[in-house]
């Protein structure tokens, strides 16, 4: 086992440092970019010059020669007294910016949603890569260790988006997170410094299981009906509301229908449907984030129903060291599958790497996993086929 595999660096304006005593990295299925905080804290060695680090300059961390942030410092920070200093450095994956900064206020049309996301990422030169239809994109890291990249088990038609814009002051994160969801995209950093289109399990299946007794130094499990409810009713966005005023009552909303089979108040309101768990009234109302007809609508309900069941149990573990294995092999990966066995929990199953953070402090290197069923970042069925003439090549962005 080589030592240079736990050795984290930072690199900035082509200088490397190393020698970190406290780190914490963290990846998300559910952030867009990646975090980093390392910090440095040592007795007064009489010379500082070399641990100038500027806030705002590109950088990239590493985990042995694994990449796992590319982007900017946004802060640096000096604390001292008369024994000792500490420096401390912050950054983000460079798909931070999407975060942080404005969408032009545009229209578009006849664009795929790749298309459209390559034309608000480039200004921000990243590179946009979809692999629901190209073959599986690989890490530098991945490259090294001779993985190969793998073709989707289901490819996605990537037809022309109807016609929308981007709201005034709206981020580019948001404009591409509210389209993403009828694609059935995840949008995540793919840790070089570009932004990956994906769905959930695409990063393979972890060789090594989670196994309490074995590996695993803690664990929490957690089973919430927080977030489930009765009845879920989705609406398209084409919807009046009529009240008869004779009568003193309101009409249902008039919006694309459809009657789920077994709905316990199945109506012209659109399409219902609930959680299993729940026996007791608790009714939720849901508006299309874009135009749906009723078959949209139908499948917009039945996977708000299943992805809120699949999120409802969670699986956190701490493992010692940043990788599953003894070998030279990869490190924890989000969008990973692994087994989890654990008797306490009464689980023996596949479960999704929907978060991992690295840490290193005076107790050593660790990671911090957090699990949830695969079924919770299941995409959307496809959306039903463009109408004819609306071709991606006829994709255009209109200033408002």
């Amino acid at each position: 086992m080589s030592e240079d595999r736990n050795k984290l660096t930072l690199r900035v304006g082509g200088q490397v440092f190393g020698g970190w005593t406290a780190v914490r990295i963290k990846h998300s299925i559910e952030q867009i970019a990646g975090t980093f905080d390392i910090s440095y804290t040592e007795r007064w060695p009489g010379q500082t010059d070399g641990w100038v680090i500027p806030a705002g300059e590109a950088c990239e961390v590493r985990i042995g020669e694994h990449v796992v942030i590319t982007g900017y410092v946004d802060k640096t920070a000096l604390s001292y007294d008369g024994a000792s200093h500490t420096i401390r450095v912050t950054g983000r994956d460079r798909t931070g910016d999407l975060v942080d900064c404005s969408a032009p206020s545009q229209a578009f049309s006849g664009m795929t949603f790749k298309q459209l996301a390559e034309a608000l990422c480039k200004p921000f030169g990243i590179a946009v890569y979809d692999e629901t239809v190209d073959e599986k994109k690989l890490t530098v890291s991945q490259k090294k260790l001779g993985k190969k990249g793998t073709p989707p088990k289901s490819k996605r038609v990537g037809g022309a988006l109807p016609k929308a814009a981007c709201q005034n002051s709206e981020s580019v994160f948001r404009i591409l997170q509210r389209l993403a969801k009828n694609e059935g995209v995840l949008l995540v950093s793919d840790a070089e410094g570009g932004l990956l289109l994906t769905r959930a399990g695409r990063a393979g299946t972890v060789p090594v299981p989670l196994e309490l007794g074995a590996n695993i130094l803690a664990a929490e499990y957690e089973h919430s009906q927080a977030n489930l409810y009765s009845e879920i009713t989705v609406k398209g966005q084409a919807a009046m509301q009529d009240a008869d005023s004779a009568g003193g009552k309101f009409e249902n909303w008039m919006s694309p229908k459809h009657t789920v089979k077994g709905s316990s108040a199945a109506g012209s309101g659109g399409v219902r449907t609930g959680n299993s768990e729940i026996t007791r009234y608790r009714p939720l109302i849901i508006v299309a984030e874009a135009q749906a007809d009723a078959r949209r609508v139908k499948q917009r309900a039945e996977w708000e129903a299943s992805n809120r069941e699949a999120k409802a149990r969670t699986y956190k573990a701490t493992v010692q060291g940043w990788y599953p294995g003894a070998d030279d092999g990869d490190i924890w990966r989000i969008n990973s599958l692994v087994r989890v066995k654990d008797v306490w929990a009464r689980i023996d199953e596949d479960w999704l790497l929907a978060a991992v953070e690295f840490n290193l402090d005076a107790a050593g290197s660790r990671c911090s996993l957090e699990l949830t069923s695969p079924k919770a970042f299941e995409e959307l069925p496809e959306l039903p086929k463009p109408p004819a003439g609306a071709t991606a090549t006829s994709g255009k962005m209109e200033k408002w």
